[in-house]
């Protein structure tokens, strides 16, 4: 199922078939194909301050990529928005108006942090898999119907062809 969202979306955005932000930084787009990937850790301590202790003693590595990679904290629902208020900014698409409803919508049905924190894990899960749906749908609509521009894969940015 990644590897199918990865070489899908990513290739059809990143791939260069969005000319209509060509001067706008892929970053986030790579950060909404990241958001997708990331990983739902459940675990089972009784109290927070047991998690807290579990979670100063990893190693530095492991602790990265528990803090970055785990779906379920706040912060990857807050930076997701932001990614995709930021696309909206820099979009200039034929369907800019869908865009900004559809981003619109997924602001207003977005908890706040107090709210998301008093559901259960497994309501959170069902929250991150809905947003994730949500998110995939936007992406996958920036992807549609949109002709192939040129761009170099050591560069962040997507370019549009020069007329000859």
């Amino acid at each position: 199922m990644l590897a199918a969202v990865d070489s899908g979306i990513e290739s059809a955005l990143a791939g260069s078939r969005i000319p209509e932000i060509a001067d706008l930084p892929m970053s986030q787009v790579r950060n909404l194909i990241d958001f997708l990937k990331k990983l739902y850790m459940v675990d089972k301590f009784s109290r927070h301050d047991y998690r807290r202790k579990w979670r100063d003693e990893l190693e530095p590595e492991l602790r990265y990529f528990y803090e970055h990679n785990n779906a379920l904290k706040y912060h990857c629902i807050s930076s997701t928005l932001m990614n995709i208020s930021l696309l909206t900014v820099g979009y200039l698409g034929h369907n800019l108006e869908r865009l900004k409803s559809a981003a619109a919508s997924l602001r207003n049905e977005v908890l706040d942090q107090k709210e998301y924190e008093l559901n259960s894990t497994e309501g959170k899960i069902e929250y991150i898999k809905i947003l994730k749906s949500r998110v995939y749908g936007i992406l996958t609509e920036l992807s549609r119907a949109m002709p192939r521009t040129v761009q170099n894969p050591n560069q962040d940015y997507c370019q549009l062809p020069h007329a000859a």
